[in-house]
């Protein structure tokens, strides 16, 4: 077992390095939407790859038991709702859910016969996912409609300008 948790320590280490260096790589280039477009990928993957680690986490118990593994379907649950309400790219949320429920709903009922822990553990993330998806998409909203608001204000400054100086040919 300890093996096997020095190689999932090891794993989450560089997942999370890698997720550090696209973060800087993305930063570095200004933020630019062909960086940002060409990490996606490699960002969606290692969102993947987070979810399949912490999805794991209910197999990595040495001694199942009910209550131990209900605490670590109960604790993944937890940890993407805690995810869920970042905003994310409806392929990012989908690849991390789906990387993450698939394992952590089929150990309960694969290692303890706890058919209900896995039906309810498949509610869980696909009510998160409803949740996420929502709040997802009214925070996208918000940022178009802040786009909008700005383009009006500058608008607005553009056209309050040529009225000072309308006013002071007038005056003139």
């Amino acid at each position: 077992p300890a093996a096997l948790l020095a190689g999932w320590c090891a794993a989450a280490c560089l997942n999370y390095a890698g997720q550090g260096w696209l973060y800087r790589r993305i930063q570095r280039a200004g933020r630019s939407l062909d960086t940002i477009a060409a990490c996606m990928p490699w960002v969606t993957a290692s969102v993947g790859c987070s979810g399949l680690l912490w999805g794991s986490v209910p197999w990595m118990l040495t001694a199942p038991s009910a209550p131990a593994m209900l605490l670590a379907c109960a604790f993944n649950l937890m940890l993407f709702f805690c995810a869920a309400n970042t905003p994310v790219t409806r392929g990012m949320l989908t690849c991390a859910i789906v990387t993450a429920c698939v394992p952590t709903s089929l150990a309960p009922v694969w290692r303890l016969g706890l058919g209900y822990a896995s039906l309810g553990c498949v509610v869980g993330f696909g009510l998160i996912y409803a949740y996420s998806v929502r709040l997802s998409d009214a925070i996208f909203a918000v940022f178009r409609q802040r786009r909008v608001a700005d383009s009006l204000a500058a608008e607005l400054q553009h056209r309050q300008a040529q009225l000072v100086e309308s006013e002071r040919q007038r005056a003139i």
